[in-house]
């Protein structure tokens, strides 16, 4: 099952790009907010969940082929990298290799499975640990990942068939509660929803904007490497992602994670850390 909503299909037609002054701004934005992150000592991680598209690009019917070579995502990554700036982390190749072993996608909804966002975990971990060595991603044998029959889908409820949201996926059993104390607040999974911590841990601290990609599994993995983590919700980025709110939580890491469907918002969320 593919996603049709938000303009996931026109994405990975590669029908909408940036405009030129779109991109301008949006790798200002990206600059200044990396050049603020540097200023107070903490490493900024951009990073971009794929859609399920560009990973199975194959299960898509055949009528719908891209209609230009060149994705949104390689338009402004390619722009950061010949202005000199930090590029984007790109998650697509190791999921990509990933999925010749193990499928990396849930068949019936747009999200990864657990495997998918341990390989995201590991891609993250690896770019974090060129500025901070004390960080390394743990195995998958750690994690113990063995097949379960999962009763959750998006778009199968979605076009309300949850008679056939039953899918075997890969799962981790081994609990990471036993390493990481967890403490929620009241507002779900929205808004700074959720802290982390590992007693007596000299580990770097964190603070995660996350989308659904966040709660379906990069979350739960990132939570081991960190002494503290704060998780907030891309959606409240107006409230949190700005320059008094971070300094309040003082990281020393500091990670974005957006869906690559939505990369035209990307600018508007990041501003709050570029404004002068």
């Amino acid at each position: 099952m593919e996603y049709t909503g938000d303009g996931n299909v026109d994405d990975f037609q590669n029908a909408q790009h940036f405009s030129s002054d779109a991109l301008f701004t949006t790798a200002q934005t990206i600059d200044e907010c990396h050049k603020y992150a540097q200023e107070h000592n903490m490493t900024l991680l951009i990073v971009v969940a794929p859609n399920k598209a560009s990973i199975y690009p194959d299960k898509l019917p055949e009528q719908i082929q891209p209609l230009s070579e060149l994705s949104r995502f390689d338009q402004l990554n390619d722009y950061l990298r010949a202005n000199r700036i930090p590029e984007i982390l790109d998650l697509r190749p190791a999921l990509r290799e990933a999925r010749q072993q193990q499928d990396v996608y849930t068949k019936m909804s747009s999200h990864w499975n657990n495997y998918g966002a341990y390989i995201a975990y590991v891609e993250i971990i690896d770019a974090l640990s060129k500025r901070h060595p004390d960080l390394e991603p743990y195995s998958a044998k750690f994690f113990r990942f063995r097949m379960i029959i999962q009763d959750w889908s998006d778009i199968a409820g979605l076009i309300q068939a949850n008679f056939i949201i039953r899918e075997p996926v890969p799962v981790p059993t081994r609990n990471v509660d036993d390493f990481v104390h967890k403490l929620n607040f009241p507002d779900a999974d929205l808004g700074y929803h959720q802290i982390s911590w590992i007693p007596d841990s000299d580990l770097p601290t964190l603070l995660l904007f996350h989308d659904s990609f966040g709660e379906a599994g990069l979350n739960h993995f990132l939570a081991l490497n960190f002494s503290k983590a704060y998780y907030v919700h891309r959606n409240s980025s107006s409230l949190y992602l700005n320059k008094p709110a971070i300094e309040q939580f003082a990281p020393n890491v500091m990670i974005y994670e957006i869906v690559e469907r939505n990369l035209k918002g990307i600018q508007s969320q990041l501003s709050g850390c570029a404004s002068k």
